[in-house]
């Protein structure tokens, strides 16, 4: 399992935002392939409760030993067991969308807050370009988002879309411009499919 983990932070998606404004209803859930969004603290291992933990002991997943890492555990690929919605009222657990190891035999199992701070609501518009989208939000979701990335530098963020995270990454600073973009996606096909999906559902 430690050649998992030392692989985590070189394979996750990486995120490249750049910021600003605020608002917007929370999304019960949008139709679509890709069309449930939303945008998520994440929750260190280390602040989990035993509850939460016991959730996730139940499933069928090896827990991830290292207290300071959003990544609470590894489901295989092959394996029938779904973590999503496994978790409290207050923590959830989402996978990330394509195996987090060179020999892709694994998901990563994250950890977040079940509120997302950012919903597909707050979207006004995608684009697709090339293997990334980049995400414009309305006046209302980008002063959420510059709200959220202010409290949240330093701390990780998982974007997530119809309940697998494709992005998680760490707030670099307060992000003002009202964008965001969703990074090294599997193919352009993937990023084009997910910017029209978003836009449809707005």
């Amino acid at each position: 399992m430690k050649k998992i983990s030392a692989y985590v932070l070189l394979a996750l998606v990486t995120l490249i935002s750049c910021n600003t404004n605020n608002g917007g209803k929370e999304d019960s859930g949008q139709s679509g392939q890709f069309g449930q969004f939303g945008i998520f603290e994440t929750v260190l291992g280390q602040d989990l409760l035993s509850q939460e933990i016991g959730e996730l002991a139940k499933q069928n997943i090896i827990l991830n030993t290292d207290p300071l890492s959003p990544v609470v555990a590894y489901s295989h690929v092959d394996s029938a067991t779904s973590v999503v919605n496994k978790g409290t009222d207050s923590i959830g657990f989402f996978l990330t969308a394509r195996p987090i190891d060179p020999e892709k035999n694994y998901y990563a199992v994250v950890a977040v807050k079940n509120q997302p701070a950012v919903t597909g609501s707050d979207i006004k518009k995608t684009k697709a370009v090339n293997n990334a989208v980049e995400i414009y939000f309305t006046q209302k979701g980008a002063v959420k988002w510059a709200e959220f990335t202010r409290n949240k530098t330093g701390r990780m963020i998982a974007f997530v879309i119809n309940d697998r995270i494709y992005t998680l990454t760490t707030v670099m600073a307060e992000i003002r411009n009202g964008m965001a973009i969703i990074n090294e996606l599997e193919n352009e096909e993937t990023a084009a499919k997910i910017s029209e999906t978003l836009n449809a559902a707005r």
